[in-house]
């Protein structure tokens, strides 16, 4: 699996050689122990796999059950397998969680492989384009193909982490227009700098920016 994987990583020319995934000290693994940028890189691959999960629940008699948690894809509620470990919401760190693949069943969607991710890892990794609501002091920004993400923060801020998903944008395109080898020394060192504020806010916590839905929003 280890021998696939790092042919297939050749292949797409993210490294110079399969060897190099390997290696702890390749320039490719030097974020590798940087588990929520990993993690947002997985969930950038498998987008628009993308789980919003909801703490409470109103009931159709109109009762509000707040240990009740509903699970919500683009396409509508889904249910996580009870084999999976996310199933239990008191234990995530993170309101999204990204999967490979969801099976129906008798009626249902199961999702079983899930895995959490960092809101901003959201925001900031997948493909599309972002909408801002701004009123000069605070803002909001969203995903404009879904309504899965939606966080805020002072102005200020929001636009800032608008231009990083910007920069990281083209920095993606240009990684996989060319090997690493081959960007000018002042594009590889624009990358690192990026990478670096990427997985510094990634360290950081989950629900910072996060706006809170009501159960029946």
């Amino acid at each position: 699996l280890i021998k696939q994987f790092s042919e297939n990583i050749y292949e797409a020319f993210l490294v110079g050689k399969p060897s190099d995934c390997t290696l702890a000290s390749a320039q490719c693994n030097e974020y590798s122990e940087e588990e929520e940028l990993v993690k947002g890189v997985l969930m950038a691959g498998l987008y628009p796999n993308l789980i919003q999960v909801r703490q409470g629940k109103v009931t159709r008699q109109g009762k509000f059950k707040p240990n009740s948690v509903t699970y919500r894809t683009k396409s509508g509620n889904i249910l996580l397998h009870k084999s999976t470990i996310n199933r239990e919401a008191t234990r995530l760190r993170s309101r999204w969680l990204t999967y490979f693949m969801a099976v129906k069943s008798n009626g249902s969607v199961f999702v079983r492989d899930s895995f959490q991710v960092h809101p901003l890892a959201v925001l900031l990794l997948t493909d599309g384009d972002v909408h801002i609501r701004d009123d000069g002091r605070r803002a909001t920004i969203s995903l404009s193909d879904s309504d899965l993400l939606r966080l805020e923060g002072d102005s200020r801020t929001v636009r800032l982490l608008r231009e990083l998903r910007r920069a990281l944008g083209r920095m993606v395109e240009r990684s996989l227009r060319s090997e690493l080898a081959a960007l000018p020394p002042s594009v590889q060192e624009e990358h690192g700098q990026l990478l670096a504020l990427l997985a510094e806010l990634l360290r950081g916590p989950c629900g910072s920016f996060d706006v809170r839905k009501t159960a029946d929003d």
